[in-house]
């Protein structure tokens, strides 16, 4: 063991990438890498990476349709690397510096429409909250989940998702897996770029953006890989422009309908102006151990979960709206 391998028992990455217990995490960053530099003082991260080529198509669909594009990033935890130590604690409060971070740079650079990519579990929440917020008109992308891996010298060669991984681990802590089969498996299943293959929280949350018309239909079940992703971004991007001229449509009720046409460019619902007018005065807000850090700003921004996480004080404290300004 080298000087920096050495060094690994006694950094943070420890926790993701070392023991039999870790293969789940571990299969996350084995893409295309050496054994051995998954065990150096280095760590990658695969579910986002195919994000920016479908930001790409997204610019391009925005200049076929008139309008300039202008691409910004947000930070990024993967869950699947992130749970099952210190670092879960991480995990809802990234997305609300997601749904921040999008909301600031909104409105800092005066944007009329966003395009949003997520690709990971608090990722998604957190590009529709800064949905909600903005009030602007705004189409959810998802970046799609990883292929499948392979198990070799299997009868119809099986395929494979880190849920297997994951039941692995309890394999062979009972003594049913050698760790040679272990790391095998760790290897192969996770092939491709993309969220976790498998019906966890990325991809129901997908899902659930096409029920809530947030997406556009279709988009959320092809994987991260598939060129087919890369036309509905540029579909997204071409409504853009146009849909720039439409109404907010932050007021609308459970049950109501948003209307778009992707082809035509038409994003709407069917309210009169004086009906949205008086739902904005009507509107009202939802009534509200920890340490220093991240997690005593987050327990101050954000009210219980049973009441919806929302974020304090809430819109009721709320004098303008950016889609008015």
């Amino acid at each position: 063991m080298d000087a920096k391998a050495d060094l690994k028992a006694r950094l943070p990455s420890r926790h993701v990438t070392e023991g039999p217990e870790r293969a789940p995490r571990r299969s996350y960053d084995a893409m295309g890498q050496r054994i051995e530099l998954i065990h150096q003082p280095f760590a990658a991260t695969p579910c986002k990476i195919a994000l920016m080529r479908q930001a790409r198509a997204v610019k391009h669909g925005v200049a076929c349709a008139g309008g300039p594009p202008r691409e910004f990033c947000t930070i990024t935890v993967t869950d699947g690397i992130a749970m099952g130590h210190q670092a879960t604690k991480s995990s809802l409060r990234w997305r609300e510096a997601i749904a921040d971070s999008v909301e600031l740079t909104m409105q800092g650079h005066a944007y009329d429409v966003l395009v949003g990519l997520a690709g990971c579990d608090k990722s998604l929440p957190g590009m529709m909250m800064a949905m909600c917020r903005l009030n602007v008109p705004a189409i959810f992308i998802y970046g799609g989940s990883i292929l499948p891996g392979t198990l070799p010298g299997t009868f119809k060669r099986r395929a494979v998702t880190v849920q297997d991984v994951f039941e692995a681990v309890g394999r062979h802590s009972v003594g049913a897996m050698s760790e040679s089969d272990l790391e095998g498996l760790e290897q192969i299943a996770c092939p491709s770029t993309g969220a976790c293959r498998a019906q966890f929280t990325a991809n129901t949350r997908a899902t659930v953006s096409e029920a809530m018309d947030l997406a556009l239909p279709y988009s959320a079940g092809a994987p991260a890989p598939y060129e087919i992703r890369d036309r509905f971004c540029m579909t997204a991007g071409g409504i853009g422009p146009d849909a720039a001229t439409q109404r907010p449509i932050g007021l609308l009720r459970h049950g109501e309908v948003i209307e778009f046409d992707a082809v035509m460019g038409f994003l709407t619902e069917r309210l009169s102006d004086e009906e949205l007018a008086n739902r904005k005065r009507e509107w009202k807000p939802r009534s509200n151990e920890f340490t220093s850090g991240y997690l005593w700003k987050y327990a101050h921004e954000v009210g219980p979960a049973r009441n919806g996480a929302v974020t304090h004080p809430g819109g009721g404290a709320e004098t303008s709206c950016y889609a008015d300004i």
